[in-house]
């Protein structure tokens, strides 16, 4: 079995305070995405875009994979199979994500018991193998309907007014958000341990659970409030799930100063801008590079 000590993904990101400060920014955005595509398939079963809601609901699981993935190893395998594999064979598998966003890094195996054994000894999460169990074994077979319901137009073509296939769809999205609903609930307990426990985020953790403080409400709480089709029963579905993150901060005891919360804060910002954190940065441009090369 690989240590971490031997993963370079690991240890790419530990080599200074700007690349821990960017993973953990990396880490935030995973778990964001998560949310927002359950938060999407809650809104899309409403106005009975049923296949499309199956869907979200299905990326939402991914992100989540990725998520508990990422925390522990600063990398994940891209291909949906693998993670498959990886979850619920118990397979040791090669990361990839890393090498696209920074290509001077090599990859090694990873090790679903590694995986584990982080989350209980670093990050004390408990029960993980039991949480990643139901995880992986929902997460195949959600990954299995996805293919049917989105790849096969027999099925596509009857989603709606068919007497058989339009109740098929309604239980898939109605089950497919119950899946995810259990996966983001997942992410967020791996994502709080994350922010509670890791070595990495000892020097300036309460700086962190700031960040995540404040950006809960920029990244998803306002967009939800701002968009006009998003229905107000969406944020009570989703606070339940996401409430040990709103107060992360607010509920710790420190004798900080605001205005040097505040400056941390900021310093924070400045390392995960598009200024300094040259990967978002080029990956940014060549998406929108790509838009302008289909236009």
């Amino acid at each position: 079995m690989n240590t971490l000590i031997e993963c370079s993904s690991y240890n790419y990101w530990i080599q200074d305070p700007n690349k821990i400060s960017q993973k953990f920014y990396l880490t935030f955005c995973l778990y964001i995405s998560a949310i927002l595509d359950f938060t999407v398939a809650n809104e899309l079963k409403q106005k009975r875009i049923l296949n499309w809601s199956a869907v979200s609901s299905y990326y939402s699981m991914l992100h989540t994979g990725r998520l508990i993935i990422f925390i522990v190893f600063g990398d994940y395998p891209t291909s949906h199979s693998n993670i498959c594999k990886f979850f619920n064979d118990k397979q040791d598998i090669k990361c990839n994500w890393l090498k696209n966003f920074d290509s001077s890094n090599d990859r090694t195996n990873i090790s679903f018991d590694e995986l584990c054994e982080y989350y209980e000894d670093n990050l004390k999460l408990k029960n993980v193998r039991e949480k990643l169990r139901k995880f992986g074994e929902k997460f195949e077979k959600a990954r299995k309907l996805r293919n049917d319901s989105n790849y096969e137009s027999l099925l596509i073509a009857h989603e709606h007014n068919h007497v058989y296939v339009t109740s098929s769809f309604m239980h898939l999205s109605k089950i497919m958000i119950s899946v995810s609903r259990s996966s983001v609930e997942t992410a967020t307990k791996c994502f709080h341990n994350y922010i509670e426990n890791d070595n990495c985020l000892n020097k300036d953790r309460y700086v962190y659970q700031y960040f995540v403080e404040k950006y809960i409400d920029l990244k998803i709480y306002d967009r939800i409030k701002e968009n006009d089709s998003f229905n107000n029963g969406i944020l009570q579905t989703l606070r339940p799930i996401i409430s040990s993150l709103e107060d992360i901060y607010s509920t710790k005891q420190y004798t900080f100063n605001n205005s040097t919360v505040t400056e941390k804060f900021n310093r924070l910002e400045e390392k995960t801008s598009m200024k300094m954190f040259s990967g978002k940065t080029e990956l940014m441009k060549e998406f929108a590079k790509k838009i302008n090369d289909l236009n």
